[in-house]
């Protein structure tokens, strides 16, 4: 595991994480994604600027709910805690939710207009959830648009809304074409 990942796992407290890390690599990555990068902001009706916490960005890309969750019961709390918080709704749809542990959950779904499509591993929900935003032409969710912004230029080598790049995001991307 690279030095710079040691050091910001222990940063955060998640030092703990490194050795199930290195040997779930693939799927630990888009876990850590959220807290490398910068998330994003929420702008109220009144024109005031919040920043998303990197708990709330992480939340926002893959919700990690335990097994057992019951779906339909899952999407009414979700729709009651949109309809009470619409300025700083966290979670837009498309998203991923994952039910068990982080990385080796039980079910994965690709979560849209309050549906749940049960898919065969996070990375394939991933992979349909930018599918979904990119064919849809869906803005990204602000709490988690640093994450989808990264995976859209540097996985899918999509071109787009280079303007919004973060410096964070854009330096990372620049670093992986180096190596």
């Amino acid at each position: 595991m690279d030095d710079f990942v040691k050091e910001k796992l222990a940063e955060w407290g998640l030092s703990s994480l490194k050795d199930i890390f290195e040997h779930q690599a693939d799927l630990a990555v888009f876990h850590i994604l959220p807290y490398l990068l910068p998330p994003g902001f929420h702008q109220s009706a009144q024109g005031k600027r919040t920043k998303f916490s990197k708990v709330e960005a992480a939340r926002a890309f893959i919700d990690i709910q335990p097994v057992g969750t019951n779906i339909p019961q899952y999407l009414r709390l979700l729709e009651m805690d949109l309809e009470a918080n619409q300025e700083k709704a966290i979670r837009k749809q498309p998203y991923v939710l994952a039910l068990g542990d982080m990385l080796s959950p039980t079910q994965v779904f690709l979560m849209a207009e309050r549906l749940a499509i049960e898919h065969d591993s996070t990375i394939a929900a991933i992979d349909a959830c930018f599918k979904a935003f990119y064919v849809l032409n869906i803005e990204y969710p602000p709490a988690c648009k640093n994450v989808w912004r990264f995976l859209q230029h540097a996985c899918y080598g999509v071109e787009g809304g280079e303007r919004e790049i973060n410096p964070t995001v854009r330096s990372l991307i620049t670093a992986m074409k180096k190596e």
